[in-house]
């Protein structure tokens, strides 16, 4: 036990050791509301593997560090937004105008839709559906309790066990939603379906407005390598990624 907590103590800091003794003491008293660890509120839900990374941390500060800093005008684009943990953070920083938090999974969406309320962020948009090549209905799959498992990629069907349909939009819904002349942000979580959701952005009338996209990627779904080369072309030279733990890392990509 005790090699176990100077582990923790070394990996992750005090902090992260803090943030694990606090979730065991909210798993036992279970409140319907409760606060992240990235500082946004959260309506309870328990049993599911998203929320719970929510709570102890366990995604990193890279990227809400990253929010929570940008300091001009801009417009944030969040897909595969789950529960909104990266919308709410965006939220509390005044520099972001418009926020859209794009959820196609009527079950989360709902669950997404009482977190903005929740937190009071009026500048949030829901959008419920998913990113594709067409619009039209599809079937997305899902894990049992882990809300942040779906994915349209029909190859790993078989990982999963349950499925539903859900609304697409491509490209053209997309310039329809997003009119602003501002900066963009993007973050992508979508499982496997990246390159189609990178060629939809790529046709959009905003894809030169976008510095940076943040990227989550899980060698095990995807080859990330010829979508990465493709941004190099369109004008994107900076790939930072964070540690790789097993096959799932992260990339900012930026201008």
């Amino acid at each position: 036990m005790l090699k176990k907590i100077l582990k923790i103590n070394r990996e992750e800091t005090i902090f992260g050791f803090y943030q694990r003794i606090r979730f065991r003491i909210l798993l036992i008293a279970r409140p319907k509301i409760v606060k992240s660890a990235y500082g946004v509120w959260l309506n309870s839900n328990w049993g599911d593997a998203t929320f719970n990374l929510c709570l102890t941390g366990t995604y990193g500060y890279y990227f809400s560090n990253f929010l929570e800093k940008i300091r001009y005008s801009c417009d944030f684009i969040d897909i595969g937004a789950n529960q909104g943990l990266y919308s709410l953070v965006a939220g509390k920083n005044k520099n972001f105008v418009n926020i859209y938090a794009i959820e196609p999974v009527n079950q989360t969406s709902r669950l997404l839709k009482k977190n903005i309320k929740l937190n009071n962020c009026k500048n949030i948009k829901l959008v419920e559906a998913a990113i594709s090549n067409k619009n039209e209905y599809k079937r997305i799959f899902l894990k049992n309790n882990h809300t942040g498992a779906a994915t349209l990629n029909p190859k790993y069907t078989n990982l999963y066990n349950n499925d539903l349909k859900i609304k697409t939009i491509n490209y053209l819904k997309l310039n329809k939603l997003i009119k602003s002349k501002r900066k963009l942000v993007v973050k992508i979580d979508v499982e496997g379906h990246e390159k189609i959701v990178i060629d939809q952005l790529i046709k959009s009338n905003f894809f030169e407005r976008i510095d940076h996209i943040f990227l989550e990627v899980d060698d095990s779904y995807t080859d990330i390598k010829l979508t990465l080369s493709k941004l190099k072309k369109f004008g994107f030279k900076k790939f930072k990624k964070t540690p790789k733990i097993k096959t799932h890392y992260d990339i900012l990509i930026s201008r």
